[in-house]
């Protein structure tokens, strides 16, 4: 595992501890634990964006933001996008769903 120093505003510093003595854990886990969640938040909102644009199919959306297809489904619903895609692109996501679903 790498080690990565930042510099951060020292409001972070008092959100930090708050956060890792609510959650009863250490800082540096805490850090980790909100790095992983901030990158998660980033590749769902990035897929979101190229499938709202119609640059990839549902499918590839949830796999560029590593969720299950379903997963994908209800962030689609609450962002309430419309899905530029046809009903051919929706079966092939369904297959491929089902597919890796089987061979996992």
């Amino acid at each position: 595992m790498g080690a990565i120093a930042i510099e951060t505003p020292k409001h972070f510093e008092k959100e930090l501890k708050t956060i890792a003595d609510t959650e009863h854990i250490a800082e540096s886990v805490a850090i980790k634990k909100l790095l992983d969640m901030g990158v998660q938040k980033w590749k769902e909102e990035r897929a979101l964006k190229l499938l709202e644009e119609g640059k990839v199919t549902l499918w590839k959306a949830s796999e560029l933001a590593g969720v299950s297809l379903w997963e994908m489904l209800n962030l689609v619903e609450k962002r309430n996008i419309s899905l530029p895609i046809s009903a051919s692109d929706v079966i092939e996501d369904i297959k491929d769903a089902i597919k890796d679903e089987f061979h996992s």
